[in-house]
């Protein structure tokens, strides 16, 4: 995971990495640095804020014990030898630990960079990959005078069987009602959000029907239903096997991130700056105010694809204007990035205005 994190992050250490002298010791600093310089860019582009209630509060995390056979992976984490860190990484995986608990040890001790960042790793991959809970029913949205999810049917096997019925309008579910009214989306995210085996509580209306099984109507002819409130173990989005109903996947896959963003905020550690150069490496070299932006990768790839876009099909053109654009945004963020210094900040800014002079022109 260090190796993907350290892959994805390399564009932020011009920023992050000045001189001093370097000794071997520091690539174990260095890279929980990279880490970290990862974990924060993620924040840059999140769109949540606050702390995510689903975390454990401070209080009860202290009051954790960390067991011995935590601390025997906790100390190869911090091993010399790289190997040994990394299958400390994996053994963090191991469902033994739970997610709380190494939260708790986040949260208690004094962690290197590297440690503390793989602790949150393990943590993020946990909740990112974790199997996903379903009920076991087919589901569309109600269009009776109760406003809900409609149970098409229940699928046999599965934890629904028994407890739910053809016909139920499901109104709240894990607490969640929706505004105005529970939605089919809402429903799917609330469920696949947890995992496998957890409790959920569901209130619905059920029809009330005679001994012969008519629905019953009141004085006013409309039709009666029950409020019912059932509790249920969920089952796994694995039982439904290719047939698995994922449309609401992505929105799933963003709550968990935005999950893992919160992770991040609550526990990661402001960024430290390491300056350090190569070995035998000129003292003097010139300031980053000096450097030629006509030479930052983003201009040299802009001046090609600009070439290029007159010759481009409709559809070609707009997907290399996406990329410019894409490439444009990061860009913005390289600017607004915290712990530049200010001749760091103008030159990214000079670099974001000779960028924007060479975009195409766009149809109004």
């Amino acid at each position: 995971m260090l190796s993907l994190a350290a892959a994805m992050c390399l564009r932020w250490l011009p920023v992050r990495m000045s001189v001093i002298s370097y000794r071997p010791r520091h690539m174990v600093s260095l890279s929980g640095l990279i880490v970290l310089t990862f974990l924060q860019a993620l924040l840059f582009n999140s769109a949540a804020s606050g702390e995510d209630d689903t975390l454990p509060s401070r209080e009860r995390l202290l009051a954790i014990e960390i067991p011995e056979s935590l601390e025997a992976v906790l100390a190869d984490l911090d091993s010399a030898e790289w190997a040994v860190r990394e299958a400390a990484s994996k053994r963090l995986l191991d469902p033994v630990f739970s997610s709380e608990l190494l939260m708790a040890v986040v949260e208690q001790r004094s962690l290197s960079e590297e440690a503390r960042a793989r602790l949150l790793g393990s943590l993020i991959a946990r909740k990112t990959t974790a199997p996903r809970g379903a009920l076991g029913i087919r589901m569309r949205q109600s269009v009776r005078a109760n406003p809900g999810v409609l149970v098409n049917s229940v699928i046999p096997g599965m934890p629904a069987e028994g407890l739910l019925k053809t016909g139920d309008v499901i109104y709240e579910i894990g607490g969640v009602r929706g505004t105005p009214a529970l939605r089919v989306n809402d429903l799917v995210v609330e469920v696949q959000r947890k995992s496998p085996g957890e409790n959920i509580r569901i209130k619905l209306w059920r029809a009330l029907r005679d001994e012969n099984g008519i629905h019953r109507t009141g004085p006013d002819g409309r039709l009666l239903y029950d409020s019912v409130t059932v509790d249920m173990a969920l089952g796994s989005m694995k039982q439904f096997g290719s047939n698995g109903n994922l449309a609401f996947s992505s929105t799933v896959n963003s709550v968990r991130r935005r999950w893992a963003e919160d992770l991040i905020r609550r526990f990661l550690l402001p960024p430290r700056r390491l300056r350090m150069k190569l070995i035998n490496a000129v003292d003097d070299r010139p300031s980053i105010a000096a450097r030629d932006i006509e030479l930052h990768p983003d201009i040299v790839w802009l001046k090609g694809a600009v070439e290029d876009f007159p010759h481009l099909d409709h559809a070609r053109a707009k997907q290399l204007r996406m990329k410019m654009m894409m490439r444009h945004g990061r860009l913005q963020v390289d600017v607004e990035i915290p712990s530049l210094e200010p001749e760091e900040r103008a030159w990214f800014e000079r670099v974001l205005e000779r960028y924007e002079s060479l975009l195409p022109s766009q149809d109004g």
